[in-house]
C-alpha cells in the first residue's frame, strides 16, 4: 500500500514539476526575444543596419547587431528582424551604407508573440534623436530623412519598451495544451512493454548495478601504484594541457568576462565524462563475455554499470569546479541546482548510444577505432576550447546539431551565466527527441542481435 501511494505521489511531483517547466518555457518564448520591423521605402538595393543592447549600458558594436540586405523598390517594404535579447532597450538604425540619398520610414513596430507597439513616425520621433542626417521632416505621416551624411543612423534616446502586458491566460492555456499533449505521449511510452520493462529491470537490479559499478571502478586500476587516482590524474593533466596551449600558448582572452580557465573546465567536464562512458561502455558486452552468457544474468543492465562507473569520476570534478569558482571570486548562484538535470542528460545520451555500439562492437570489433576518432572530431565540433560566438550567426544552426553542445552550454549557463534551462525551450526539445529517437534504435539493435551474443562470444 505504502508503495502504491509513493508511486503516486511521484507521478504527482513529476507532473507539476514538468508543468513548471513548460509554462516557464512558453513564458520565455514570448519574453526571450523581440522582432522590429520597419516599415519604409529605400529606392536602390541598400543593406541597413540595426545596433541593439540589453539594457545594462548603452553600447553598439558589431557583435550586437544585424544586418539586412534591403531590395530598392519605390513602393513602402516591411523589414523584420528579431533581437535575441530577454529586455530590449536602446537601439540604433544605420539605415543606409550610402548608395541612396533619401529614405522614408513610416513606422516601426516592436513585438512578439503575445504583444506589440507600433511607432508612427510622430511617435519615432519622440523616441529617437536624429544624428548624422543632413535633414529629416515629417511629411503625411511618413518621415523623410536625407542621406547626404557619411554614416546616417538614428539613435533611440529612451528605453523601447513593449507596452501591452503579456497575456498570461493564453499563456497558461498554451502550457497546459503542451503538458497535456507531453503527459500523453509520456503515458503511452511507459505501457509499452519493451520500456516499461527496462525501468523495471533498472529498479529491480539498482543494488546490483551499484555493486558492479563499484567493482569495475576499482578493478580498472588495480595493480598500479597510484591505483584510482590515475582516474582523476588523466583529465587533470588533458585541462591543464589546454590551458597552457590556449591561454599561455595563443594568448587566450577571458570569454564572456569569465577566465578562460573556469570556462574552458566548465565546458571539459561534461565531455569527459560522455566521452569515457561510450568509451568503456563501446567494449561492455566482450569485457562481461561471462554473464553474457548465462542465462539467467540480465545483460541489458550492463551498460548502465559502465555509465554509473564514469559518474564517480565526474562528481569529483563537480567539486573541482565549485572550489575553482570559490578561488576566482565567482559564486555558482541558484541556477548551480540545474547541474543535476544537465548531468542527467549527458548519462541518458551517453545511454543511449551505448544500446547502439556496444552489441554491434561483438560483431565488428574495428568500430572501436572508428568510435575513437568520431570523438576526437566531435570534441573539436562542440565549442569547449572555442566560442561559438566567433561562428557567423547563419551558420550556427551546424553546430548545434551537435547534442553535446546542449550539454555543454547547459553547464555554462547553470554556473557562469546564471541562466535557467528554459530559456533555451528549442534546444531542449531538440535534445530530448534526438536522445529518444537513439535510444529506440538501440533498443531495436539490441532485441535484433542478442539472440546471437553467445555464439560470437
Amino acid at each position: 500500500m505504502r508503495i502504491k501511494k509513493l508511486k503516486k505521489m511521484s507521478v504527482l511531483v513529476f507532473s507539476i514539476f514538468l508543468f513548471f517547466i513548460i509554462f516557464k518555457m512558453v513564458t520565455a518564448q514570448n519574453m526571450n526575444s523581440f522582432n522590429i520591423a520597419i516599415e519604409m521605402k529605400i529606392p536602390q538595393n541598400d543593406t541597413i543596419q540595426i545596433f541593439f543592447d540589453n539594457g545594462n549600458d548603452t553600447y553598439f558594436d558589431e557583435q550586437h547587431s544585424k544586418k539586412i540586405d534591403v531590395v530598392g523598390s519605390e513602393g513602402f517594404q516591411v523589414i523584420k528582424v528579431k533581437i535575441p535579447y530577454d529586455k530590449l532597450s536602446k537601439i540604433r538604425l544605420d539605415l543606409s551604407d550610402g548608395r541612396n540619398k533619401e529614405v522614408l520610414i513610416k513606422e516601426i513596430r516592436y513585438e512578439n508573440a503575445l504583444s506589440s507597439e507600433m511607432l508612427n513616425a510622430e511617435k519615432i520621433k519622440n523616441y529617437f534623436l536624429a544624428f548624422n542626417l543632413t535633414h529629416y521632416e515629417i511629411t503625411d505621416n511618413v518621415i523623410v530623412a536625407e542621406m547626404d551624411s557619411n554614416d546616417p543612423y538614428i539613435y533611440s534616446t529612451s528605453d523601447v519598451a513593449v507596452g501591452n502586458p503579456f497575456n498570461y491566460k493564453k499563456i497558461t492555456l498554451s502550457a497546459i495544451i503542451i503538458w497535456l499533449v507531453l503527459i500523453s505521449i509520456i503515458s503511452f511510452l511507459l505501457r509499452q512493454r519493451s520500456i516499461k520493462s527496462f525501468f523495471t529491470d533498472i529498479y529491480t537490479n539498482r543494488t546490483l548495478i551499484i555493486t558492479l559499478a563499484t567493482n569495475d571502478f576499482k578493478t580498472k586500476y588495480a595493480g598500479s601504484y597510484l591505483g584510482i587516482v590515475w582516474a582523476f590524474i588523466q583529465p587533470l593533466m588533458t585541462i591543464l594541457i589546454y590551458w597552457f596551449v590556449f591561454q599561455v600558448g595563443f594568448r587566450a582572452q577571458t570569454v564572456s568576462d569569465v577566465p578562460f580557465i573556469i570556462w574552458l573546465t566548465v565546458g571539459m567536464v561534461p565531455w569527459f565524462f560522455i566521452s569515457e562512458a561510450l568509451s568503456s561502455s563501446s567494449n561492455i558486452f566482450i569485457e562481461y563475455s561471462y554473464l553474457v552468457k548465462k542465462v539467467v544474468f540480465n545483460i541489458k543492465i550492463l551498460p548502465l554499470v559502465k555509465l554509473t562507473s564514469s559518474l564517480f569520476v565526474h562528481l569529483f570534478f563537480l567539486v573541482i569546479i565549485a572550489f575553482l569558482l570559490v578561488f576566482y571570486g565567482y559564486s555558482p548562484g541558484i541556477t548551480f541546482i540545474q547541474i543535476g538535470y544537465f548531468s542527467a542528460c549527458a548519462f541518458c545520451l551517453a545511454l543511449a548510444i551505448s544500446y547502439i555500439v556496444a552489441p554491434i562492437m561483438i560483431f565488428f570489433k574495428d568500430l572501436m577505432q572508428i568510435i575513437n576518432i568520431i570523438l576526437q572530431f566531435f570534441m573539436w565540433l562542440t565549442p569547449i576550447m572555442w566560442d561559438l560566438s566567433i561562428v557567423p550567426e547563419q551558420y550556427r544552426w551546424i553546430f548545434k546539431l551537435n547534442p553535446v553542445y546542449y550539454i555543454t552550454e547547459g553547464y555554462r549557463n547553470s554556473l557562469i551565466h546564471h541562466k535557467w534551462m528554459w530559456h533555451s525551450y528549442v534546444d531542449t526539445f531538440y535534445f530530448w527527441t534526438l536522445t529518444i529517437a537513439l535510444f529506440g534504435i538501440g533498443m531495436m539493435i539490441y532485441k535484433r542481435l542478442k539472440p546471437h551474443f553467445a555464439d560470437v562470444l
